[in-house]
Order: C-alpha cells, then sequence, then structure tokens
C-alpha cells in the first residue's frame, strides 16, 4: 500500500504488511503451540495463606488479571507482542535496509517462545524507509517516525475494531498523538516492558565499563583483562576491551563476568560497591521467576547503588544523573508485578528473527526489489513449513 506523506520524499513510501488476525489465528492454530499456550490470567502463592506471589509469565502479573476482569463474560485475552528494529538487509547492498515487524502472542509459554526454531515471532509488515527531501536534515528523523506512526495505522486497524482493549507494545518520538492514543487500556508505564539486551548488557558496556576506563585507565585495564585465564566456554580479551568495536551482547556478558575481578584492588571501595551493585541488580531482575522476597532483594541492589553513587562522582567521570537508561531501572520491579518476568521480552530472539524473516530470503533474490521478494520467499516458506507440520 502506498502512503502520502506530509513532506515530499525521493521515492513512494511503501508499507508491505499481512492482516494482523490472520498472523494471531496462524499462531495460535500452529501444531507445535497447540499445548504450550494458555488463555486464563493466575495468580500463583507459594502457600495457601496468599503472603508470598510468585510472578513468572505474562499471565501471572497484575496487569493481565486486571484487564480480564474488565472484559464481558466469555471474553478471552490474547497479548499481542510486536517488535520492531531497523536491518541491514546485506552486506555490499548499497546500504540497504529493512524495517521488519513482527508479531506473537504473549500466551505463549516462555520456553517454547524464546526458541527461534519454532517461529513464535511472525514477520506482520515491512515498515517504509522513506529518504525526505527537507531542507533540515535534523528533521529527517522526525518525519520518519510520523511516517512509520501513519503506517502502524493502517497495519494494525483490524486489531482495534476486533478488541477494544488491545494494546500496543510499542512508542515513538516525534510522534504528536501516538498511534496507541485511542486504544483503551493501553498504558505507556506498563505495556512498555524493560529488555534485557538493550537495557541491562548495554547500560553496563556504556556505563559501567567507561567509568571503570576513566578510574583505572585504559592500559591498566587492558592488561588486567588480557591476563584473566578463561575456562572453555568463556570469552578471551587477549588485546582488553578499551578498543572493541562492534561489540556484540556475548561480548558485553562476557565483560560483567570480569569487570569486578578485573578492577578489584585498583578502584576506590565505594566506587568498587557501586558498580558491583548495579551488576547484581541487572543480574537478579533476569530471574525466570520471582518471589515477593526476590523482588525485594532486585529493589535493595538497586538502592545500594544510588547509597553508593556517589563514589563515581566524586572521582569526577559522571557530573550528573540524567541517563535514561539508569532512570528506566526504576521501573523494573513495577514492570514485573504488573507483566511478569523481564526475561520473556528478551530481544535476543527477535534479533534472530531478523536473519531468518528479512537477511535470509534478501540471499535467496537477485538484489532487485528486496520487500518484494522477501514478501514472495516468506509466503513460499510458510506454505512448506506447514505442509511439513
Amino acid at each position: 500500500e502506498t502512503l502520502a506523506t506530509e513532506y515530499p520524499t525521493k521515492e513512494l513510501a511503501y508499507v508491505f504488511y499481512c492482516n494482523p488476525i490472520d498472523c494471531l489465528q496462524s499462531l495460535l492454530s500452529h501444531a507445535l503451540f497447540e499445548h504450550h499456550i494458555s488463555f486464563v490470567p493466575r495468580k500463583v502463592w507459594t502457600s495457601t495463606a496468599k503472603i508470598c506471589h510468585i510472578y513468572g509469565e505474562w499471565l501471572s502479573g497484575d496487569h493481565a488479571w486486571s484487564m480480564q476482569e474488565v472484559l464481558p463474560p466469555g471474553a478471552t485475552l490474547l497479548g499481542v507482542v510486536l517488535s520492531s528494529d531497523k536491518t541491514n538487509i546485506l552486506v555490499m547492498s548499497g546500504n540497504c535496509m529493512a524495517h521488519p515487524l513482527l508479531i506473537s502472542l504473549a500466551n505463549i509459554d516462555a520456553f517454547p517462545h524464546s526458541k527461534s526454531s519454532v517461529h513464535a515471532y511472525i514477520l506482520l509488515a515491512l515498515l517504509p524507509i522513506a529518504k525526505f527531501t527537507h531542507g533540515t536534515t535534523h528533521i529527517h528523523s522526525l518525519l520518519q517516525d510520523q511516517l512509520v506512526d501513519q503506517a502502524l495505522n493502517v497495519i494494525l486497524l483490524p486489531l482495534s475494531w476486533t478488541a477494544a482493549s488491545t494494546m500496543r507494545w510499542f512508542q515513538l518520538n516525534g510522534v504528536v498523538e501516538p498511534c496507541w492514543n485511542l486504544w483503551p487500556s493501553s498504558d505507556p508505564s506498563i505495556f512498555l516492558t524493560p529488555e534485557v539486551l538493550h537495557h541491562f548488557h548495554q547500560i553496563s558496556w556504556d556505563h559501567d565499563v567507561e567509568w571503570c576506563i576513566s578510574v583505572t585507565g585504559a592500559a591498566e585495564l587492558d592488561l588486567c583483562f588480557s591476563i584473566i585465564q578463561t575456562s572453555v566456554g568463556y570469552w578471551a580479551f587477549s588485546d582488553g576491551i578499551s578498543r572493541l568495536k562492534q561489540v556484540t551482547a556475548c561480548d558485553q556478558h562476557a565483560v560483567q563476568h570480569y569487570i569486578i575481578a578485573a578492577v578489584a584492588g585498583s578502584v576506590p571501595h565505594k566506587f568498587l560497591i557501586a558498580i558491583c551493585t548495579l551488576l547484581d541488580f541487572c543480574y537478579l531482575a533476569q530471574v525466570p521467576s520471582f518471589a515477593t522476597q526476590s523482588l525485594e532483594k532486585v529493589a535493595s541492589s538497586l538502592q545500594e547503588f544510588h547509597n553508593h553513587k556517589e563514589a563515581i562522582v566524586s572521582e569526577g567521570i559522571q557530573v550528573d544523573w540524567q541517563i535514561p537508561k539508569l532512570e528506566l531501572l526504576q521501573s523494573v520491579v513495577q514492570s514485573i508485578w504488573q507483566s511478569g518476568v523481564v526475561m520473556q521480552w528478551s530481544a535476543d530472539i527477535t534479533e534472530h528473527a531478523h536473519i531468518e524473516e528479512i537477511k535470509v530470503p534478501a540471499h535467496a533474490g537477485n538484489n532487485q526489489n528486496y520487500n518484494n521478494q522477501i514478501v514472495c520467499h516468506l509466503n513460499w516458506l510458510d506454505k512448506c513449513l506447514h505442509f511439513d507440520l
């Protein structure tokens, strides 16, 4: 479908999409999910006294329970998960990019949902990537956000017709009236959940590592990492970490294993406590199941970091604490109460889905009209997959 833009573009803006209702029906009828889909919100307790609440998957959260209470009798609650991120189609493809929108169901059990081989995420749409001719360059990103919001309104219109309480799981910058504006029960503070890959691992790399480099010095820290004796299956950093480029999540995870041992003894004691407690928080928040007491440990770890963060300021490496990712950590415990554990929203599976849904189909084409050929290849692949099942 062609989208009309407020400002002229070098080429027409097209959006390729499927009916989201058909995608959800495909997931509900998937043979591999027959015994792994739940529809009834639940509250789980450690004992009949109902003192200690256990939080696990989405349906065990408080928000699913409260939404089910306001639905009419006989209505079933479906949690629609949408994930979107730009990705390069191919190396040496003329900087050609795709903007896939993936759809899935939060009702699917977390274990099969996290396995890429079962294809729990389906390509719903290829969002438009337009090149605007507006004279002000920094306005282009705002115009692109508005165009994506316009496309989302078209793509998700069937969902708004189907259920008034359906929620959208994303947010855009630069949009005056967001696409969830007219959707009842859509609270961004609830459906915008923390995410392990881009929040926990990224904040550790962007801030913890940089703070340690500033205090110990790049040469000293690189030396400590280069002489660490690594076990089988662990990353080795023979040249240190200060000059690493294009760091992957595996690299970030490995650095978190070593960073405390690498800087211990060369940084002030309170500084070390601040780094350690922030790492503890990120690790504790990734537990696959929480009880009331374990959530209190998560909150206390973050509070311990705040109690010692002045040690970082005293070293002259952090002037203020207006760090968006750090501020987001304040909502992690609340998000677990409302929407279940954080690990079920990890972007690891969607990042892998970009390979199967975008890059692999692009290899099957002739480097022309990527979007058209990707759609045709996926249609053929989906029919073969269902035939094998």
